[in-house]
């Protein structure tokens, strides 16, 4: 009866060691896929931070062309502003260049007031 019992004493315990090297296998498994699973987030970020540089830049073109436009649109119409005309002298048939001349009134700032 002794021998019975360390022979089954030695099936548990390699059973034991064998359960063990499983289960150590399948962490290393796991360890992978996590490290995997970073890389790919990583990359990903990384991705979303380039297509968020990209829209900011986007997004600043944009504003400047909008400024752009908006004084395109306020400097166009020119009847409604008074022509000066520059080189009266000049007897060329080309048309003469024209300066714009607001009607609003521009604010002057006394010396005390300027920065």
């Amino acid at each position: 009866m002794g021998d019975w019992d360390s022979e089954t004493t030695n099936r548990i315990l390699e059973e034991i060691r064998n359960n063990q090297k499983l289960q150590l296998e399948r962490q290393a498994e796991s360890l992978d896929m996590q490290r995997q699973q970073l890389s790919l987030v990583e990359k990903q970020m990384e991705r979303a931070g380039k297509i968020q540089d990209r829209a900011e830049e986007l997004q600043e073109r944009g504003s400047r062309i909008m400024t752009l436009a908006r004084r395109t649109l306020f400097l166009e119409p020119v009847s409604r502003f008074r022509t000066v005309t520059r080189n009266l002298e000049t007897g060329s048939s080309q048309p003469r260049p024209r300066v714009f001349v607001s009607r609003l009134p521009v604010p002057c700032l006394s010396p005390e007031r300027r920065v």
